[in-house]
């Protein structure tokens, strides 16, 4: 996902989005009426736990992945000036692993900094999503050829390929063994099997644009739907979907399962973090000027969050936000 898309799809999120005409952000998408969206190139974006308990983050535009202590000090560590981090997760063998769309490259990257890059076969397939299966492999999306990728730590890769104009994204490991993902072109959420057998089950609402993916209580998987300003939620014994609205509070952007159990979403519109629970009863935090946008649950019972400011979020159980400058 290119600078020009993530800026499209932060602006959306801010600017607020029709639940019946949003279409998927894209380099020609829209800029907001309310002016255009200012963001620091060192500004965080994808936010992650590692397995030394630390959040970790991408940057907007920034050639880095940083690394962030609950008490706030934060250690950058730059990637191959030619490539972008889009995505990050945990990997099964105590580094993080990231997506890199511009290089066309899956990163590894060690909790001391060291990189290492697997190169994709095809040219231009916009990885995006990445998480660790249960089965030990990292799965990624590439969302420009409709694909999932699977691959070892030692860099042996299969591809998936999905029906046309899939657009996959956002991935997250389900408690069944599966890997589950977005698929912002069709309004849909993927399954795939440890033997590689794919479904797909279709979002009720057309234009949800969903943008955030957890595996949650109750057996679960949630998704924020930005497009449609709602928060759904598929019932992984039977694939029915359950849709909660949430507007007015706004349009979720990001999803992320807490230490408590509960869901938690990320309105940068309204300035707010929405607690969810899993049967859809919500509470709103913040105010302005918070611009929370992807979120993360950590082990130490606090909610972190990225801000397009140059900052790092936290939030507690009962609501109380701290914030971290981490772009000096």
């Amino acid at each position: 996902m290119t600078p020009a898309i993530r800026l499209a799809l932060l602006a959306l999120a801010i600017a607020g989005c029709a639940a019946k005409t949003a279409a998927p952000p894209s380099e020609a998408a829209p800029k907001p009426e309310a002016g255009p969206l200012v963001v620091s190139p060192r500004s965080p974006y994808a936010i992650a736990i590692g397995p030394d308990h630390n959040i970790w983050f991408t940057e907007y535009q920034g050639s880095a992945i940083d690394m962030m202590t609950p008490s706030g000090a934060v250690t950058r560590f730059p990637i191959a000036p030619d490539g972008i981090a889009e995505r990050l997760t945990a990997g099964p063998d105590g580094a993080m692993w990231f997506t890199d769309p511009r290089g066309n490259r899956i990163g590894r990257i060690a909790l001391d900094g060291k990189l290492k890059y697997v190169a994709l076969p095809t040219e231009g397939c916009g990885p995006t999503g990445i998480t660790f299966g249960a089965d030990g492999f990292i799965y990624f999306s590439e969302h420009a050829a409709n694909r999932i990728g699977r691959m070892t730590t030692e860099g042996v890769l299969t591809e998936f390929t999905l029906r046309p104009k899939s657009g996959p994204a956002e991935m997250a490991a389900g408690p069944d063994g599966a890997v589950y993902f977005l698929e912002d072109g069709g309004d849909r959420i993927g399954r795939i099997s440890k033997d590689g057998t794919i479904r797909e089950y279709q979002i009720p609402t057309h234009g949800s644009i969903p943008s955030a993916i957890a595996s949650g209580p109750e057996e679960s998987i949630y998704f924020a739907e930005l497009g449609a300003g709602k928060i759904g939620k598929l019932k992984i014994a039977d694939g029915t979907i359950i849709e909660f609205p949430i507007l007015p509070h706004g349009h979720p952007l990001g999803l992320a399962v807490g230490a408590d159990g509960n869901l938690w979403a990320t309105i940068p519109g309204n300035h707010m973090i929405i607690r969810m629970t899993p049967t859809g009863n919500f509470t709103a935090y913040g105010s302005d000027p918070l611009k929370p946008s992807f979120i993360v649950g950590a082990q130490d019972g606090f909610v972190y969050f990225s801000e397009p400011n140059e900052r790092i979020g936290r939030i507690s159980r009962d609501g109380a936000i701290t914030e971290f400058e981490v772009g000096k």
